[in-house]
C-alpha cells in the first residue's frame, strides 16, 4: 500500500518518507504532467546523468539531513493539506533542494 493510499491518522513521517523515497519515479512521471516548469527546472539544475527521479530521491535524502525547522514546519503544513502526501512531501523537498543550489 502506498503512503498515498493510506490515511494520514497512525502514519509516523518516516512511513511518508520512506514512501515519498519510493515513488520519487512515479513522481517523475507525475511532476513532467502536473508542473512542467519545475520539471523543466530541475533539468536545468541537475547533473547531465541525473534524472527527475534521481533527483527527487537525492532531495529526499538532502532535505533529510540538512533542513530547518522552518523547512520541516512548511513540509508538516504541506502535507497535512494534500491530497497525496507523499507526493507533496517529495514537490516540496524538491523546491527546497533547488533553492539550495541557485540556477
Amino acid at each position: 500500500m502506498t503512503a498515498a493510499a493510506r490515511p494520514l491518522d497512525g502514519m509516523t513521517l518516516g512511513d511518508l518518507l520512506a514512501g515519498a523515497r519510493r515513488e520519487a519515479g512515479a513522481f517523475a512521471q507525475w511532476l513532467t504532467q502536473a508542473d512542467p516548469a519545475l520539471a523543466a527546472r530541475i533539468a536545468s539544475q541537475s547533473a547531465p546523468d541525473e534524472d527527475l527521479a534521481g533527483f527527487a530521491r537525492c532531495a529526499v535524502a538532502n532535505f533529510g539531513i540538512d533542513a530547518e525547522d522552518a523547512d520541516w514546519s512548511h513540509l508538516i503544513s504541506a502535507v497535512r493539506d494534500a491530497a497525496d502526501p507523499a507526493v507533496a512531501a517529495i514537490g516540496v523537498m524538491v523546491r527546497w533542494q533547488l533553492a539550495q543550489t541557485p540556477p
